[in-house]
């Protein structure tokens, strides 16, 4: 129920004693209300219901009805709060039920002498009457304003003061009242600015620093605003499956499997001979230095289930649960995340877009100013599976490492194509190349007894089925000098709940059974009549092929193989990327 200010009638200019003259209307009716509010709040006597204590004072109904209208009997039964009240209305419960003068009294409008409570709340009143009664705005010029504005913040104070006194207010409370109302006042010369005009030169300082504190108050909103739009988006991304092609169903967040993984710098074919590889903690993956620098870009390589999307979606849990869990990542902001496979994003505005795209719409701002700001950030990027990736992808590291902005990038992928991705970075960045070796044997215990927990609730049966599982891995030779691939573990895991009561030694048999029973499971629900037959004929067949890559040295299924898998489930009319789906990728 504020009264608003009446705009300027047709014959004012918005020049500057006009703006002036809405400071001050703004100053009296916005601020003289907030005072009054404070006064009755201090000095109310009744309940919660006005009405009630209204009429306890002797008064009747129809005095109720006739001091109030219907507005103001509204807000009244409503138990509306007092700030909502204007000044008009929240004069008639000071001089009503507030303890103070009767409203027949001189001392509100013609005290004889001083300036009590009453006669200086009645001063506030007139002004507002003052401005809701005419039409225009009254034209101020600087130091009137100036000194007006000292006389209300006086007048303001006054009041405070003795309103706090009178109500038994602590004077700490009522002088804490006094500073706010200073700083309003203070706000209030800022806030409103006419367009400035070329004789204003004298003004470009003050404007200048205004816009640097702006930029500077902006730039703290957009951090804000994006990190909470990430930190609500993130815990849909960073589940992993623990099985893509067995259990594709099956997640959990990697905090609750991650075990430290064994990373260590790799120095290229031909390294120094005088350089060792250096072993780097995933904790301080982000401080990674080249040559005293920190790395711009940081490739990530290693097989097939050895951990890399894990590692990238343990960083992007720890950034939004606990980022003192990796050293460096309280600092950045913000934290992107892209899938590389299947994604059609070809340059950083359009991750920008696609990741912030709430912030983006709700700050208002056009898409090179919101970038700007972006551009002051320490933004870290994480990229998985780059050896996945299509041209888009592609393209869209080339921008990145044309980003002019405070930016580094964390790249996953297979060894096959660290290569490829070093010489696509060139010169452009300086680039750190790490690969995962595996996780230690002695913390195998914490990658089993992690995973249990997701899948496995019954206590008793979880630890016996943790004991198995260690037993199995400790008497298989996995020939890779103390280290474990995480994968390898997982699929013991999985052996382990899906067919506890098994107790044969041929646990690679047994995973291969597992792998062709899920396959099985899909084309059957596909309506391929007996599938069991010619997945049969396929392993036979896949059986034959394999020796030659062992023979060659292969890291990955070469072309010629696949093409020759291909054919073989095309002759036996089963769906080749369902096949090769299962069997290539569990390698």
């Amino acid at each position: 129920m504020a009264s608003r200010p009446h705009p300027a009638s047709g014959t004012a200019q918005l020049i500057k004693h006009t703006v002036n003259g809405f400071r001050y209307q703004v100053a009296v009716v916005t601020k003289g209300r907030a005072v009054f509010a404070q006064v009755v709040e201090w000095l109310y006597r009744g309940g919660p219901c006005v009405q009630t204590y209204f009429v306890s004072l002797g008064y009747t109904d129809a005095d109720y009805r006739r001091k109030f209208n219907s507005e103001q009997r509204a807000l009244l039964d409503r138990k509306a709060p007092f700030r909502e009240y204007d000044i008009s209305f929240l004069y008639i419960i000071l001089q009503l039920m507030c303890g103070l003068a009767n409203p027949n009294n001189c001392v509100w409008n013609s005290p004889k002498k001083g300036q009590p409570l009453e006669h200086l709340l009645y001063k506030i009143k007139q002004k507002r009457n003052n401005f809701a009664h005419s039409n225009d705005v009254q034209q101020m010029s600087d130091q009137k304003l100036i000194k007006e504005f000292k006389r209300l913040k006086c007048l303001f104070s006054r009041i405070i003061r003795l309103a706090g006194s009178q109500s038994g207010i602590r004077p700490n409370v009522y002088r804490d009242e006094v500073s706010e109302i200073k700083l309003d006042f203070r706000d209030l010369l800022q806030k409103v600015r006419e367009p400035l005009q070329g004789s204003d030169l004298n003004l470009l300082p003050q404007l200048q620093q205004e816009i640097e504190v702006f930029k500077d108050i902006l730039q703290r909103k957009l951090e804000d605003d994006c990190r909470k739009e990430l930190h609500n988006l993130y815990p849909f991304l960073w589940d992993v499956t623990l099985a893509q092609w067995l259990f594709p169903d099956l997640k959990l967040p990697p905090s609750q499997n991650f075990t430290n993984l064994v990373l260590e710098e790799d120095l290229g074919a031909c390294p120094p001979s005088w350089q060792q590889p250096r072993t780097v903690p995933h904790e301080t993956l982000l401080e990674v230095t080249c040559g005293g620098q920190l790395a711009q870009v940081i490739i990530i390589s290693g097989e097939g289930g050895i951990g890399k999307t894990t590692l990238l979606k343990y960083m992007l849990e720890m950034w939004v649960r606990d980022p003192s869990q990796i050293k460096g990542l309280r600092d950045v902001l913000p934290l992107m995340y892209l899938q590389l496979r299947g994604s059609n994003i070809s340059s950083w505005k359009e991750l920008f877009k696609n990741l912030l795209c709430n912030t983006f719409m709700e700050s208002g701002l056009t898409m090179d100013t919101f970038l700007d700001v972006l551009h002051k950030m320490h933004v870290v990027v994480l990229l998985d599976g780059y050896d996945e990736a299509n041209e888009k992808a592609k393209r869209l590291i080339d921008d990145l490492l044309n980003y002019a902005g405070n930016m580094r990038i964390v790249i996953s992928t297979r060894p096959g194509d660290a290569q490829e991705l070093t010489s696509l970075i060139g010169n452009k960045k300086q680039v750190m190349n790490v690969e995962i070796k595996g996780i230690l044997r002695e913390d195998r215990p914490r990658l089993v007894e992690g995973t249990l927990a997701a899948l496995v609730r019954e206590p008793s049966l979880k630890d016996k089925m943790k004991d198995k599982v260690l037993q199995h891995l400790e008497r298989l030779a996995l020939q890779k000098d103390e280290l474990d691939i995480p994968l390898t573990v997982i699929l013991l895991i999985v052996r382990e709940v899906e067919a506890p009561d098994q107790s044969s030694e041929n646990i690679y048999e047994e995973l291969m059974a597992l792998m062709t029973g899920k396959i099985e499971e899909r084309l059957v629900l596909k309506g391929i009549e007996d599938a069991n037959e010619k997945i049969r004929a396929y392993c036979d067949f896949q059986k034959e092929v394999a020796p030659r890559g062992v023979k060659r040295l292969e890291r990955d299924v070469l072309e010629e193989g696949i093409a020759s898998l291909k054919a073989k489930c095309i002759s036996l009319h089963l769906p080749w990327r369902e096949m090769l789906s299962g069997f290539l990728i569990s390698k």
